[in-house]
This record gives C-alpha cells, sequence and structure tokens, in this order.
C-alpha cells in the first residue's frame, strides 16, 4: 500500500508543484500559514485579515482549495470547523493522486457536462468529485432531491 500511496504523490507531482509555488509565495508574503501534513494533504490556512482585500474575496465564499496535494484550508485543521471540512479536502487529494494531471480536465469535463446536459443541476453540488469528497466526509447531501431532479429533467415524473 505504501507503494500505491508513493506512486499516487508522484502521479499528482506536477499540480502539487503548481500549488506549491501558490502557497509558498502567499506564504512568504505572510497571507498564509503552514498547518501540517494530514494524511497526503500538505495544509496550509490563510489569514484572511492579512491578505488584501482585493484577492480575499474568494475566502469570503471558500472553506477550502486543493491543488495536487496542497490544501489551503479556511479555518485551523485542529479546530471545530477545519476538522470538518479537512476531511473532504483529503478526498479531494485522494482524487488528485488517482488521476493526477487528469485530475482538473476530468472535474471540469464534469461540471461542463452536468452544466449542458443537466440544467436542472448544479455544476458543482452535483458533480461526482464533490458528491464522492462529501460522502467521504461523511457530509450530508439530498440524494432523493438530487434524483427528482434528474428524473423530472430526463422527463420521467412529466405527465403525458
Amino acid at each position: 500500500m505504501r507503494f500505491l500511496s508513493v506512486l499516487g504523490s508522484v502521479w499528482a507531482l506536477p499540480m502539487t508543484l503548481i500549488g506549491l509555488t501558490y502557497v509558498l509565495l502567499f506564504q512568504i508574503l505572510g497571507w498564509y500559514v503552514w498547518c501540517g501534513r494530514y494524511g497526503h494533504a500538505l495544509v496550509w490556512c490563510p489569514r484572511v485579515k492579512k491578505i488584501p482585500s482585493r484577492i480575499s474575496g474568494p475566502w469570503k465564499r471558500l472553506s477550502s482549495q486543493v491543488i495536487g496535494q496542497v490544501v489551503v484550508v479556511r479555518f485551523d485543521p485542529e479546530s471545530r470547523w477545519g476538522s470538518r471540512l479537512l476531511p473532504h479536502a483529503q478526498a479531494h487529494v485522494r482524487q488528485a493522486m488517482r488521476l493526477g494531471p487528469f485530475y482538473f480536465v476530468f472535474y471540469a469535463l464534469s461540471a461542463l457536462i452536468i452544466r449542458l446536459s443537466c440544467r436542472d443541476l448544479h455544476p458543482y453540488w452535483s458533480n461526482p468529485f464533490e458528491l464522492e469528497a462529501r460522502m467521504a466526509a461523511g457530509q450530508p447531501f439530498d440524494m432523493e432531491s438530487l434524483l427528482k431532479t434528474v428524473r423530472s429533467h430526463r422527463g420521467i415524473n412529466k405527465r403525458r
């Protein structure tokens, strides 16, 4: 199993290097702080109050972001909120380790297919990558409503 972990880390390395470049630059600027390694995830936390307001905007709505094995979590992973967010982000890290540099491509394609073919579904909330991450983290999602939406979109529940 250790061999597969190393192989997954190497496979995700191109994305991880992009993520490291980004977070290390922001760490040098004092905007991010290293929080530690959690499983395969290399975790940083943003110091939102130190980030210029024109750049910190996304952190008002984001709770975390994953680039390869690099994770930025809005809350300290040891805190109550951070400990809830981290398992979701770790699931995305595992996805990146499985799909390597194709992770972003497949994630974006999934969102695009949902957007173009299932107009009643949300490209983020219905994305299979997000559903898998929410399941892995034990986060709730309403599968029954999701199925109703898909059925109504396909005309299964429509009267003839």
